[in-house]
């Protein structure tokens, strides 16, 4: 769905207000036609959003829940995308274990499918976590 892709590209360009207006139409379309598949996408863009205004602990509410309901689905890709915005929302609140889990059950589902931007991606995590 291309409100969730212009979440992701807001946030990437810093305009949180613009990421805010996308994730709350997702919610709202999600919220109407209560399709899993969209849900999962609404709470994982949501989950963004409110990472990227720096309320970690609701972030990681709307993670969990986009991040079962992916599993439910059957979609490991979309589970370990969520999984390393859970580990980011974990970094920050401070639980060092699940920041440091999260990325690698992340990668080991990036590698099986050889999703090679995606293993980059957590390569990148990694490092921000060590440092």
């Amino acid at each position: 769905m291309l409100l969730a892709a212009c979440v992701e590209a807001a946030i990437a360009a810093d305009d949180v207000p613009a990421a805010r207006t996308a994730a709350a139409e997702l919610a709202a379309i999600a919220a109407d036609l209560g399709v899993p598949y969209l849900r999962a996408l609404s709470a994982r863009a949501t989950g963004a959003v409110r990472l990227a205004e720096g309320d970690a602990p609701a972030a990681l509410g709307e993670l969990r829940q986009s991040e079962v309901i992916w599993q439910e689905l059957d979609a490991p890709y979309e589970a370990a995308r969520t999984r390393m915005l859970v580990a980011r929302a974990c970094g920050e609140l401070g639980d060092a274990s699940e920041a440091e889990l999260s990325p690698a059950g992340a990668a080991a589902v990036f590698e099986r499918l050889a999703a090679a931007p995606d293993l980059t991606h957590v390569e990148r995590f990694r490092f921000k976590v060590e440092q």
